[in-house]
């Protein structure tokens, strides 16, 4: 390994370490939240957001901004029910609603505008996952 020294702006004298092939060594100096340097990795980890829907409205904005819907939970459902999923009036998702009473839908669909659940009937109680 090899050091070669040079002058900040400031005056000051600052060494650069440069390895046994060539390459310049760099380094923050200080640890990145999650970083793990004894595995060398970045521990990470999404955090969603949840909405529950019920009541009369049928149509529910989650989200008026782009964002990405994970999965949807229905916990309660009715004959030929349907719950889409709308983006900026593009239907990106139509899912069963029907019985059994507990379905979990894995999604990820990426909404560019905004995120929008119409369900067909008020009975139809679900939960929503986005980020």
């Amino acid at each position: 390994m090899n050091l070669i020294f040079g002058e900040k702006e400031t005056g000051t004298s600052q060494a650069v370490r440069i390895d046994d092939v060539g390459r310049l060594e760099t380094t923050l100096g200080t640890r990145l939240a999650g970083e793990d340097l004894a595995l060398d990795r970045m521990q990470v980890s999404q955090a969603f957001n949840a909405v529950r829907i019920t009541g009369s409205s049928l149509t529910t904005t989650v989200k008026d901004a782009p964002g990405i819907v994970a999965r949807v939970l229905i916990s309660a459902g009715v004959s030929a029910g349907t719950i889409s999923i709308v983006d900026n009036n593009n239907v990106l998702a139509v899912i069963p609603a029907g019985a059994p009473s507990f379905i979990a839908c894995e999604l990820g669909i990426k909404c560019n505008t905004s995120i929008v659940v119409v369900r067909s009937s008020q009975q139809i109680e679900l939960t929503v996952v986005y980020l």
